[in-house]
């Protein structure tokens, strides 16, 4: 148990001792009193840290549940990311073109598998970050190249070079993009 909690223990049976002591050694409050009502008053007293005490522990219990869902989550993201470039790789030779009849049925099968490994992921929570045409967010993107389209907005992604990855908030892998930089120019200065 932490120093804290023990000192506000002290301190809450300081506070009913005191309570009882004040009851006990004036003799006017006592009379005014009877002991039912000073054994309510106890009570209530108890009763209100009873239900501080398990509001504290059921704040225990969930910033412990959520810290145990966040590290199982990192340590999923974590793994994603060591398996994502075999998987793309994979994913990349089994859409090359091939000729012959036999090897192109066996590249059928592992494409199939290779779809369902990445349709797993997906429906636990991978998401991809491939889209074009949003603006360029270094959090979730890596730029590659650049190029100048006046007829698009600055910071534009222009093109996805290589997907990117998220599992649930973690960025598994940036989104290497190609964007669209240009300056205007008036009168021979930057704006």
């Amino acid at each position: 148990m932490s120093k804290e909690k023990v000192k506000k223990e002290e301190k809450e049976v300081e506070t009913t001792e005191r309570v009882i002591d004040n009851i006990q050694n004036n003799p006017e409050e006592k009379n005014e009193l009877s002991e039912v009502e000073i054994l309510k008053k106890i009570i209530l007293e108890e009763k209100d840290k009873y239900l501080r005490a398990l509001a504290e522990s059921e704040n225990v219990r969930k910033r412990y549940e959520i810290e145990t869902i966040s590290k199982k989550n990192l340590g999923i993201a974590s793994f994603i990311s060591e398996i994502l470039d075999p998987l793309e790789l994979l994913d990349r030779e089994l859409r090359r073109e091939v000729e012959d009849p036999t090897l192109k049925n066996y590249l059928i099968g592992f494409k199939m598998i290779n779809d369902m490994l990445f349709k797993k992921m997906m429906d636990n929570g991978l998401l991809t970050i491939d889209e074009k045409d949003v603006l360029f967010d270094p959090l979730i993107h890596e730029a590659l190249e650049k190029e100048s389209d006046l007829s698009k907005k600055n910071g534009t992604v222009l093109e996805v070079l290589s997907k990117g990855y998220k599992y649930k908030s973690y960025l598994v892998k940036p989104a290497k993009v190609k964007v669209n930089e240009w300056e205007d120019k008036e009168d021979g200065k930057d704006k």
